[in-house]
């Protein structure tokens, strides 16, 4: 798909005045991909991962598996949809995660915190959806997102 020819221009062309990418989980790991080629407003990554094999190796797989998830053929195939390969093309990034996730380990919101250096990160006290009660992380992704698409005279 060529750049700026998806969803945020189609959404563009019937009136919309900002658009931005929020995902959480597996949405927000397509979130930072999506940063490198979608020219949106803002993009919100909520409690993403960054290391597909990593991720996968974390949840003690049979043994079977362990050969195949560390080896170097597949590391180089997973490494061209990294989020931490993608030089993003979106200014206002975001990221948050849970400091207590042990489903997606706070090191893979960490690192993407360390390529997105000029993006704003919060960090929630709970697990992996914690975010639901925390009142702290849902003020940090409305007024990221209301700052975001609300500026320069949008509503």
């Amino acid at each position: 798909m060529p750049e700026g020819s998806g969803p945020p221009r189609y959404l563009l062309s019937i009136g919309g005045t900002a658009v931005g990418v929020y995902g959480l989980f597996l949405g927000g790991y397509l979130a930072t991909l999506l940063s490198g080629i979608e020219p949106v407003e803002c993009v919100m990554a909520g409690v993403p991962f960054t290391d597909v094999l990593g991720l996968m190796a974390h949840h003690h797989p049979p043994p079977e598996y362990l050969g195949i998830l560390r080896d170097d053929t597949a590391a180089k195939a997973f490494r061209v949809v990294s989020p931490l390969e993608v030089s993003p093309v979106v200014e206002r990034r975001a990221v948050f995660a849970g400091r207590a996730d042990r489903f997606i380990p706070t090191a893979h919101a960490a690192a993407l915190a360390r390529v997105w250096p000029q993006s704003a990160v919060h960090w929630y006290s709970g697990g992996h959806i914690g975010y639901i009660w925390s009142r702290e992380a849902k003020a940090f992704v409305t007024g990221f997102l209301q700052d975001a698409l609300c500026s320069r005279g949008r509503s």
